[in-house]
């Protein structure tokens, strides 16, 4: 699927144009809602070099979220959760390709993944951000 090429390499020219294609989608999609919501940002508003091609992942991550899971349209924590585990996927690509690209916030989303605890802290960011 397109969304996972883009997490798989979000930096590459292709990834570029995959991303114009999906807003153009799902913009157009009448039937099926995501809820954009920015849970990159860190908390102290230190902007990241990637944090727009992360943002955006966030998003499809979610859409194919509800597009697997229909019964689920509206249960928009399960949905932001995916679309943060999708974002984190694609952290991890842009780490693999530039190592110096860190965020010590998204790295402590990365050790709560690790932990078990990434529901609870996304559930938390939504609660804060996702009005």
């Amino acid at each position: 699927m397109l969304t996972a090429n883009v997490e798989k390499d979000p930096l590459s020219l292709d990834a570029s144009a995959a991303r114009a294609w999906l807003d153009k989608w799902w913009d157009e999609v009448p039937d099926i809602t995501v809820r954009p919501c920015n849970l990159i940002d860190a908390p102290n508003h230190e902007p990241y070099d990637y944090g727009q091609e992360l943002y955006e992942q966030i998003t499809y991550s979610e859409g194919v979220f509800i597009l697997e899971n229909p019964a689920k349209s509206t249960d928009w924590n399960a949905a932001l959760l995916a679309g943060m585990n999708g974002a984190l996927r694609a952290y991890e690509s842009i780490l693999k390709q530039k190592p110096n690209a860190r965020s010590a916030f998204l790295d402590d989303l990365l050790q709560q993944r690790a932990g078990g605890s990434l529901a609870d802290a996304v559930l938390q960011l939504v609660k804060e951000r996702c009005k």
